[in-house]
């Protein structure tokens, strides 16, 4: 039988990441099947996507009535509500891909809502907020690159959670990213109270970081050294060793 061209990535150090979620995907065995016949080694997700899982069937119709049922009248809270559950059993179904890589893959991000992006303080407590509500090791908080988001970026690295790091436009901003990342070279940060978490895989459009103290050290070698930057960075990944 013919390889799959998905599973002939993984032989040259490429992780396939879907880049969509819905609760159809979470909830059956498609997401396992998707891990076993297409080499899938994680997920991404951002409200747009949830938004277009909502309105394209009656999956979530229940959960919305249950949170509304309990109070939750804000619109970001019911968000949060639904996104959440689907961003818990994705997690669960690719910690085994976690668990075999020694946190170099199988994670999931959450991103930030749009209304913090230009909010240091806020990202930083929103980021910490949703670490603390998904409770899963393999999570990845979503972040912008914007100047407010940078500073954030580098507080979050420091206090040991997982970023993915989004809206990277510009080589600048991009430069930036990768200096303010590679202030934590140096030293390990400090792991969080309840998860032990690590970091993400690479894309293709993606500048990641390393998954090990050995990694990590190598990564910044490279993004803060004299080699080159990547031409169209538009996503990069941070998160702490596993210990």
């Amino acid at each position: 039988m013919a390889q799959n061209p998905l599973q002939a990535l993984g032989e040259h150090g490429q992780s396939v990441w879907l880049d969509f979620i819905s609760r159809e995907l979470v909830t059956t065995d498609q997401l396992q099947r998707y891990i076993a016949e297409d080499n899938v080694t994680g997920m991404t997700s951002n409200p747009t996507i949830f938004q277009k899982a909502v309105q394209e069937g009656t999956d979530y119709d229940e959960q919305l009535r249950q949170l509304v049922q309990a109070g939750l009248v804000s619109p970001d809270e019911l968000f949060l509500g639904i996104a959440i559950s689907d961003i818990q059993r994705a997690a669960d179904t690719l910690r085994q891909v976690y668990d075999r890589t020694g946190g170099a893959d199988g994670l999931i991000s959450l991103e930030l809502v749009p209304a913090v992006g230009h909010d240091t303080e806020a990202s930083i407590r929103m980021a910490k907020d949703f670490w603390q509500r998904v409770e899963r090791p393999n999570l990845m908080i979503k972040v912008p690159a914007t100047p407010e988001g940078i500073p954030a970026i580098e507080q979050l690295i420091a206090a040991g959670i997982n970023i993915n790091i989004t809206l990277i436009f510009a080589l600048s901003a991009y430069e930036s990213v990768a200096t303010r990342s590679c202030r934590r070279c140096s030293a390990p940060p400090p792991l969080p109270t309840r998860c032990s978490p690590t970091r993400s895989s690479s894309r293709s459009s993606a500048a990641s970081a390393s998954p090990t103290c050995a990694r990590r050290a190598r990564w910044c070698s490279v993004r803060c050294g004299r080699a080159p930057a990547p031409r169209t960075p538009s996503t990069a990944t941070w998160s702490t060793p596993r210990r």
